[in-house]
């Protein structure tokens, strides 16, 4: 199994590479926010973006339905995102999801999204591993989601992992579709 981290920051470089062009998605209304407590304390405002994105690994293709999470206050690390992803391309329904030990490239079951996290500060890149949480949908569309989440996990760097190095994340969003070509 490739590293959780690696993974997710290539899906974050495809969510950026993806734009037509180079402009901005418009600003969403709603307050999309998130809270970190445990081996890192932080709090910021994010700017949240979903779509498709296809997993190629050494013998399999997938695609995962991905909502990202990127914080959008000066002075952060534009490394530094949030993401929940689930198996297939099909928007999720508005109902409550259990955040669960998955990594892009596997099935994930039905119900469930896998989560991964890395932090604002930028002389220590970390990123974390979520186990487990839950995710709720309130509303969903082709042209904005909405929900809040409550997820944990530990510390995973490339091939190094420290279970006792924890986070827990909570946070809501209003999330716009990615641009796509």
């Amino acid at each position: 199994m490739k590293n959780l981290l690696v993974i997710q920051l290539l899906l974050l470089f495809i969510f950026v590479g993806c734009s037509k062009d180079s402009t901005e998605p418009e600003p969403v209304p709603g307050d999309s926010h998130i809270s970190v407590s445990g081996d890192l304390t932080e709090s910021y405002k994010v700017t949240a973006l979903f779509g498709t994105s296809t997993y190629t690994g050494d013998t399999v293709e997938k695609e995962y339905f991905s909502i990202v999470l990127f914080p959008n206050e000066e002075g952060t690390n534009p490394l530094a995102l949030t993401m929940l992803f689930k198996s297939g391309p099909e928007l999720p329904s508005i109902q409550t999801y259990t955040i669960g030990k998955h990594a892009l490239g596997q099935d994930i079951p039905a119900n469930n999204f896998g989560g991964g996290f890395s932090g604002l500060n930028t002389e220590n890149f970390a990123g974390y591993t979520m186990t487990q949480g839950m995710l709720l949908f309130k509303t969903v569309s082709e042209s904005n989601i909405t929900g809040e989440f409550n997820m944990s996990g530990y510390w995973q760097q490339f091939l190094e992992e420290d279970s006792s190095r924890t986070v827990t994340i909570t946070g809501n969003f209003y999330a716009a579709p990615a641009l796509e070509d």
